[in-house]
């Protein structure tokens, strides 16, 4: 349990400095036919496919 929760903090940790890296990214890109908003669209996927993760593995409030 205590890699997973080391896994978790790293990822909910980076999370603010990966999307400020996204946006920046989808900026540059968007002279390339769509290739900004694809990016923008898989950050999004990510960040609910982690917010997904991080619910599951919430303590109920019970325990």
């Amino acid at each position: 349990y205590t890699a997973v929760g080391c896994a978790i903090t790293t990822i909910s940790s980076n999370l603010t400095e990966m999307s400020k890296g996204v946006k920046l990214l989808a900026a540059l890109m968007e002279d390339e036919v769509g290739s900004g908003q694809d990016l923008m669209r898989a950050a999004r996927t990510l960040t609910g496919a982690v917010s997904d993760l991080l619910k599951a593995v919430e303590p109920t409030s019970g325990e």
